[in-house]
């Protein structure tokens, strides 16, 4: 009895010590330092993109189930043993994702391709569970998008096991269903195409809707011979802007113009009964391109215009016409046209820019009081739409003008708070400083690093920090700012700030400056060789920044359709000619493709179009752009208060809008990096 007790007792002190040495494994892994994980994390990456997937599979389990990386680690694990044909490892990893981190964005992303691996096994109702269960969780996401798909294929496969015809049909609408809102949701994904040979092959009757989505599908992804067939069998008093679209890509233009002529006539034929899914928006905007292809394949622009309303319905697309020849009539006649489209259509969205040209017109002929009459009225009826910014501009100018400095100086405020990167904000901030133009003798770059300082979410400053590039692209690639940032990553700089420029243009309440977003949309590249240029010939080199970026958003061997090349897209023979005449040995053509001879050249040309132009920065811009005989004549014919106003009435739209995108980028690029105060 007594050595009974003893071995008992002996096997308490044994379980005692294995509990002990395992809670103080434990505390050591969880004190483990994090740089140990990340040193483990990066070496099992570098394996795995060298593709040693067996090494980098041991290597990511040996992360601490306590790091903040642990999650993204088992989803590598996951990986490898996707890529080493271990599915059973590969579906068991999914499930400890799921299990052990539920609300992870990453989780979301292991329970889709664990459906996908159910659904690859001929697992069906494993699959289906799974899918469903991801469309649940997050609906908008693209997973979710993609589970449709992947539930219409196991309902299609499903259907050929059902005898039962009540059931077929059944199983059949739930299969139609799930491709119709694949394809709504992703009409150029990767299984868009695929998506509607499956679900034509299901033999179903076809509507005008169906037989629409169809066509929009193959049009989207440019197999416009298969968008025709089924074009001419959807209602075409709502499709005709389709048929014109298909008709100009078969380069099929006499169609072209027949439809469209017949859709703004409302004569269009009804060959269908008609069960459309109309969406007034994307109508709106088809009609809108149709009428652009017309005017584009017609000898006359102006002549076609007025065709057009002549036979027009004035329905289909008429209060865009009147705005289209408003803009193409002598500068005389528009405001008269201006002031009809906004009798006619007061709350159109074209009436919105037509009413802020009436304005203007008011104030250049010093109508003062029914320009703030009208300035009011265009506020009130319209929000946040593009000629906001100049409408709030000048009311500030007008009550400048008319000595009510308080109401001008809240009109400036209120700009600057919530347009704050705006081209008229510029002019504000000038305004109300008591000085034109900033003179900055040299850029101080801000490194562009990671968009977002306080993410909340679980993982992906962890993994930026072990450049796991690939996981954050898979994670959040979605996010614009990121999809952004990860170009720059990989030296895109070009197509960064086009992705950064287009998130933030969208977004109706802009962040503050010191914003990271903002250092994606207008990053600073090739500064020591603007900043050496610049002392050379005397330009601000904020300002060549902004023509840089305009001209060629920083692509070095950027070429445009007329021959302009490089980063300050230079025409040959004007880099030419402006070389020989400062008698510079000119380099060849190819040449121009170099940042530092592209910037060195462009340089000297701004400074000899300045020092013409009676050393203004403003006249050098547009003559940079609309060249330097126009602007003496604009100087010379135009009837302008003040600066403003001679830009408000440059006659070139494209060179006006230039001037306004360059300044716009101007302004940004002081108050992100220079910190002016706001």
């Amino acid at each position: 009895m007594k050595d009974y007790i003893l071995s008992n007792q002996k096997l308490i002190i044994i379980i005692l010590a294995i509990l002990f040495l395992f809670s103080l494994g434990i505390s050591l892994t969880k004190h483990m330092p994090e740089s140990k994980n990340y040193k483990r994390y990066t070496e099992a990456l570098e394996k795995f993109n060298i593709g040693s997937y067996s090494e980098a599979y041991h290597v990511f389990g040996k992360v601490s189930r306590f790091s903040k990386l642990k999650p993204a680690a088992i989803y590598r694990q996951a990986v490898c043993a996707n890529k080493l044909d271990d599915k059973r490892a590969e579906e068991s990893k999914y499930k400890e994702l799921i299990r052990k981190y539920p609300h992870s964005k990453i989780t979301l992303r292991a329970r889709y391709l664990k459906a996908q691996l159910y659904y690859n096994s001929d697992k069906d109702k494993k699959a289906l569970k799974e899918f469903r269960q991801v469309i649940h969780k997050a609906p908008k996401t693209e997973y979710a998008i993609a589970s449709n798909y992947y539930i219409a294929l196991i309902e299609t496969k499903n259907i050929e096991k059902i005898r039962n015809e009540r059931k077929k049909e059944k199983l059949k609408r739930n299969a139609i269903l799930a491709y119709k809102t694949y394809l709504k949701e992703a009409p150029t994904g990767k299984f868009s195409l695929n998506a509607v040979d499956k679900w034509v092959g299901l033999g179903t009757n076809l509507n005008c809707e169906d037989n629409l989505l169809i066509a929009k599908i193959y049009q989207e992804n440019g197999q416009y011979d298969k968008s025709e067939k089924y074009l001419k069998l959807t209602n075409q008093d709502i499709s005709w802007p389709y048929i014109v679209k298909n008709a100009y890509k078969l380069q099929n233009y006499q169609k072209a113009k027949l439809f469209t002529e017949m859709g703004v006539k409302g004569l269009a034929q009804n060959n269908i009964a008609i069960n459309e899914d109309f969406n007034k928006e994307e109508q709106n905007k088809a009609i809108y391109d149709a009428i652009d292809i017309y005017l584009k394949i017609s000898d006359n622009k102006r002549l076609a215009i007025s065709y057009l309303l002549s036979i027009s319905n004035k329905q289909a697309g008429y209060d865009y016409l009147i705005y289209k020849n408003c803009n193409n009539l002598p500068a005389e006649t528009q405001i008269a046209c201006y002031n009809t489209l906004v009798y006619k259509y007061p709350n159109g969205q074209f009436s919105a820019d037509a009413l802020a040209n009436v304005f203007y017109d008011k104030i250049k002929n010093q109508n003062y009081d029914e320009a703030k009459k009208l300035g009011k009225t265009h506020l009130s009826k319209f929000k946040n739409v593009k000629s906001s910014t100049k409408v709030i501009f000048w009311l500030a100018k007008i009550n400048e003008r008319t000595r009510n400095y308080d109401i001008a100086r809240n009109y400036y405020k209120k700009l600057m708070h919530e347009y704050p990167d705006d081209y008229y904000t510029l002019h504000a901030y000038l305004n109300m400083n008591k000085y034109r133009y900033v003179n900055i003798v040299s850029l101080t770059p801000k490194p562009v690093v990671f968009p977002y300082k306080d993410e909340n979410n679980d993982i992906i400053q962890e993994l930026t920090k072990v450049k796991d590039y690939g996981l954050i692209n898979v994670l959040y690639g979605d996010d614009q700012f990121i999809k952004s940032w990860l170009l720059y990553m990989q030296g895109d700089f070009s197509g960064s700030a086009r992705i950064a420029r287009d998130a933030m243009d969208k977004m109706e309440i802009k962040p503050n400056k010191n914003d990271l977003r903002w250092r994606l949309v207008y990053p600073l590249h090739y500064v020591d060789i603007i900043n050496t240029a610049c002392n050379k010939y005397g330009n601000d080199p904020t300002l060549i920044m902004s023509i840089i970026r305009e001209e060629s958003y920083f692509n070095p061997e950027a070429k445009s359709g007329v021959g302009a090349r490089g980063l300050m897209q230079l025409m040959p023979a004007t880099a030419q000619e402006t070389a020989k005449n400062a008698g510079i040995a000119f380099p060849t053509v190819e040449l121009l493709y170099n940042p530092e001879t592209n910037i060195k050249l462009g340089n000297l040309y701004f400074a000899n179009l300045k020092k013409n132009l009676s050393n203004q920065d403003v006249y050098a811009v547009l003559a940079y752009n609309g060249g330097i005989g126009s602007i003496g004549r604009w100087r010379n014919n135009l009837s302008y208060y003040d600066i403003d106003d001679f830009v408000e009435q440059i006659p070139y739209s494209e060179t006006q809008n230039y001037l306004k995108k360059v300044y716009r980028s101007y302004w940004n690029y002081l108050r992100i990096y220079e910190g002016l105060k706001l």
